[in-house]
């Protein structure tokens, strides 16, 4: 996110797409090559990332297969590259792309540390009684990647004992007692 806010930013102040543009680029062939490079780097990171929580035995990384953690993540990375792109169409300088990034990277951390928060967790997601306020905020705070990102990861850090596969003896035992329980 980070990185192609602030090199977007940068092409654009230093009117280098212009100078491209100039010489028969086409609009599409700039944003398809960011989208690209920002792929690269969603793919690298989130193997990474897996693989560090593998490395430090995080029990989450541990026990929740390793597909549901790339999709998470990697949608999540997505998501903010989305957003990155947004916000360069409304920011004309590397100085002020630093320092919305560094604010959006900031409020994100903050966001994750409030929606930790289990109690917080059920009273947006899971009230008794649905209130204005309620609905206000979640639907307001679900075009933020970081709001939709927190609750995913809540849901999977708490039950990812149920996430992991049965074994092959576990199935066969499943089937044993199925066919039992028939006779």
């Amino acid at each position: 996110f980070m990185i192609l806010l602030i090199e977007v930013a940068r092409e654009k102040e230093q009117k280098l797409r212009h100078g491209l543009s100039v010489m028969g680029l086409k609009s599409s062939s700039f944003w398809i090559s960011w989208t690209i490079t920002g792929i690269a780097f969603t793919c690298i990171a989130t193997c990474v990332l897996i693989l560090a929580g593998w490395i430090c035995r995080f029990e989450m990384f541990i026990h929740t297969p390793f597909i549901i953690l790339f999709i998470v993540f990697f949608v999540f990375s997505m998501s903010m590259i989305s957003l990155a792109f947004l916000l360069s169409t409304l920011i004309n300088s590397q100085r002020i792309a630093y320092a919305a990034s560094f604010a959006f990277l900031l409020s994100g951390v903050v966001l994750q540390v409030i929606l930790a928060n289990v109690l917080i967790v059920s009273l947006l997601f899971y009230p008794e009684d649905v209130r204005l306020w309620n609905l206000i905020i979640r639907y307001t705070f679900e075009i933020y990647p970081p709001f939709s990102f927190s609750k995913i990861f809540g849901d999977i850090s708490v039950s990812y004992t149920h996430l992991t596969l049965p074994t092959k003896a576990q199935v066969q035992i499943s089937v044993v007692a199925v066919s039992l329980k028939k006779k």
